[in-house]
C-alpha cells in the first residue's frame, strides 16, 4: 500500500543507508541498524521508491556512500532518474571522499555536472565553504 499518491511529488530527499548487509558488523540497536545497513531496502529500492514518487521532470536529491557511486548510478538511470550534478564531500583536503551528493531528474536527457568538491573542515574548523553551502 501506498500513502501517497504515484507522481505526486516536485521533489524527493533521500539518505538511504550506506552499507549492505554484508558490510560490517550490523548494530544490535534496531534505530542504528536501519540507518546505517540495508534492513529495509537496499539503495535499489530506495531509487525506485523515489522514481514511482516524482512528477516527470521531479528532482531526487540523494546522499550517499562514495564507495557505492558506481552501483547508485546504474541505479538511477534503471529508474529513470537522469544523474544531472553530482558533489563529492572531504572530511579534510587530504583525505577520499567518504559521501557524495547526488542531483537526479526524471525523464531528463543525459549529461553529468561534476562540481567542486565540498570540503568540510580545515584543520579543527569548519570550512567557509561549507558554511556557505549550508546557509544555501
Amino acid at each position: 500500500d501506498s500513502y501517497f499518491s504515484l507522481e505526486s511529488f516536485d521533489i524527493v530527499i533521500s539518505n538511504p543507508p550506506y552499507f549492505t548487509l554484508e558490510e560490517g558488523l550490523v548494530s544490535s540497536n534496531t534505530n542504528l541498524a536501519n540507518a546505517r545497513h540495508e534492513v529495509n531496502g537496499t539503495i535499489k529500492d530506495f531509487v525506485c521508491a523515489a522514481s514511482k514518487m516524482l512528477k516527470y521532470r521531479g528532482k531526487a536529491y540523494f546522499v550517499y556512500n562514495s564507495l557505492r557511486l558506481g552501483d547508485a548510478l546504474i541505479d538511477f538511470r534503471e529508474f529513470n532518474l537522469e544523474p544531472k550534478r553530482i558533489k563529492f564531500v572531504h572530511a579534510t583536503p587530504n583525505k577520499n571522499s567518504n559521501i557524495f551528493l547526488l542531483e537526479a531528474v526524471k525523464g531528463a536527457a543525459p549529461g553529468l555536472i561534476i562540481e567542486p568538491n565540498l570540503v568540510i573542515y580545515d584543520k579543527e574548523e569548519y570550512t567557509k565553504e561549507l558554511l556557505e553551502f549550508v546557509k544555501g
